[in-house]
Order: C-alpha cells, then structure tokens, then sequence
C-alpha cells in the first residue's frame, strides 16, 4: 500500500493518512529472452533468440547471409522496455511463418488491445490465438497496412518487418508503414544479414539515394546521411520520397535495426 499524509498547517491538526492502492509494477519476469526462447521452434519465426545454438553459428559459416538464428535477445528488451506495459498499444509484425512469434509476442505484452500479424500464406492463419488477429495479404501494400492501422486505432506504435527480407519489399514496407506510425513510433527490420546471398555477395537492388544501387542494409546507412543532412544538403533523401525526412533515430545491432518517428 502507499502511504499519503497531508499535514494540516493550522491548529496543530492532527496528520491525516490516506491508505491508497500501490500502482501494479511491470512485470520483469517472464523475460524477452525466456519467451523468445519458449515459443522457438527450429527455425523460421522461432529464430529470434536461436542465434547460440552450435548449428546456428555453423550456418554463418556455411551459409554466410543465407544463415539461420539470431541474437534479438540482446536487442529488444532495452527497446521495448516502455511498450511491454502500455496499456493502448497498436503492434503489428509482417510474417508469421511458423507462428511462434505471436505466442511470444502475446505473453510478452501486458495490453488488452489485440495485436496483429500479417502474412501472405493462408495457412498463417492457423497461428492466430486469444488476444491476436492475423490478417493475410500482402504486407509490402499501402491500402492493406492502413487497413490494419485503421482497425488498431489510426495509427501504429510499434511494426516488426520479418517478412520476405527482399529489398524491394523491406523498402516498400518502409514508404507504406513509417506514415503510419504515431509520433515515437518505432519500425524494426529483422534480418538484416538477408542483405546478402549464400556466397558472402551483397545485394544492389534497389535504389539508396545519390544515385546508386544497394541493399536494405545499405539503405539504412542511407539514412544516416539523411539524419544528418543539414550538414550537406538539406532535400537530402534515401529516394523514399523524403519519408525518411520524418526518422528521429536509429538503433542497431548486428544483423537488426529499429527506426524511431520524429514527434513533427
């Protein structure tokens, strides 16, 4: 219980105490880490926290960017640290695959608001549980994602891309997503070790900005030059038709990065 006392300032009244409810901590436990790794499976959707596993670290050497399990452990829980708990929360994740994301993601947040996924594979529908809504269509498209944001509330606080990892969708996704995130809100690429093939030869598909050809890992260090584009150019922009214009930050590690919405 908390305590309040209020002091009467005349007549030496005596102190008055009132004996409130304590406000309901976040909860700590379970972990990111713990749910990640009990809604795994071998690959797939379930390789967010997978990336210690012996045959995950062979792979990286076998498979060079075409290699499986990752290390999200190490990324999410200081991102998200203000989300678990908000009470109103709009999440959507682009790909579902195996399904065992929004298991995790569903015990991991406390919000009675129905999260969402998208996937393109009807069989993803099977993955949908108490508490979540798993729409199918193209999650690259903006009529389909404004349709998600329009059912989540208007607009979204937090996307996860772990969809194709191609990046001509990772960059379409981005033109029709960023808009509609509120102000703080935050868009995650996962996967970012895509931006390569199987021999170690990065990708140079799509357009970065300055007139040259790259990946989505390169696009995001396009926005680095946009984020400090003052300094050189002011229109500056990744040619995402200065979407990019409205990025507040970037956090990354290896092989993920999250992009925060400016509050203007």
């Amino acid at each position: 219980m908390l305590s309040f006392i209020f002091f009467a300032s005349v007549l030496n009244a005596p102190a008055i105490r009132l004996n409130l409810p304590a406000a309901i901590p976040c909860p700590e436990n379970p972990t990111f880490a713990e749910l990640c790794l009990k809604h795994s499976g071998s690959w797939g959707s379930g390789d967010k926290c997978t990336g210690n596993l012996a045959v995950a670290k062979q792979s990286v050497i076998d498979l060079k960017g075409s290699h499986v399990g990752h290390n999200y452990q190490d990324f999410y829980p200081s991102l998200l640290s203000h989300l678990r708990c908000e009470h109103d929360l709009a999440f959507l994740e682009i790909g579902v695959a195996e399904g065992y994301s929004v298991a995790m993601w569903r015990e991991f947040f406390t919000t009675p608001n129905i999260l969402h996924f998208i996937d393109i594979s009807d069989e993803s529908i099977k993955h949908e549980m108490d508490g979540t809504k798993v729409w199918i269509g193209d999650g690259t498209t903006a009529s389909m994602l404004q349709q998600i944001a329009t059912t989540a509330g208007g607009s979204l606080d937090l996307v996860v891309d772990d969809g194709s990892h191609r990046p001509q969708d990772i960059r379409n996704t981005f033109l029709a997503v960023f808009p509609l995130l509120k102000p703080g809100g935050i868009y995650v690429i996962e996967d970012l070790n895509t931006a390569w093939d199987d021999k170690g030869a990065p990708m140079k598909e799509i357009p970065v900005g300055n007139g040259l050809q790259g990946s989505h890992v390169d696009l995001v260090k396009s926005f680095i030059d946009t984020l400090n584009r003052q300094n050189f150019d002011s229109e500056f922009t990744a040619d995402v038709d200065k979407v990019d214009h409205h990025i507040a930050s970037i956090y990354c590690m290896r092989e993920i990065c999250a992009l925060t919405k400016a509050a203007s």
